[in-house]
């Protein structure tokens, strides 16, 4: 998945992961979660996006959800500029 600098930006400018709180840096130990559906039409949206340790991502696709209220409690405690829940819902279709 390719990144704009200005997410790759973004991305390493968090040292821990939202969810654990573990020492997390991209891309080495961490990943760029995309909590709504579709990231491939708006990968580089940072209203949808999230930074995760690779053991959180992985619980998350694994069926241990925080959901999306979750992520985005996360989003505005960890990323407050770029918390947008009316425009998540919009991509979401609600």
């Amino acid at each position: 998945m390719s990144y704009t600098e200005a997410t790759k930006a973004w991305a390493e400018s968090f040292d821990r992961c939202w969810n654990c709180g573990r020492p997390a840096i991209w891309p080495q130990s961490a990943v760029i979660h995309h909590f709504v559906r579709g990231c491939s039409r708006h990968k580089n949206d940072l209203s949808t996006t999230a930074i995760s340790c690779q053991a959180c991502h992985d619980e998350e696709h694994n069926g241990e959800s925080l959901g999306l209220s979750g992520w985005l409690a996360r989003k505005m405690v960890h990323d407050a500029v770029n918390y947008d829940r009316a425009h998540v819902n919009v991509l979401r279709g609600r």
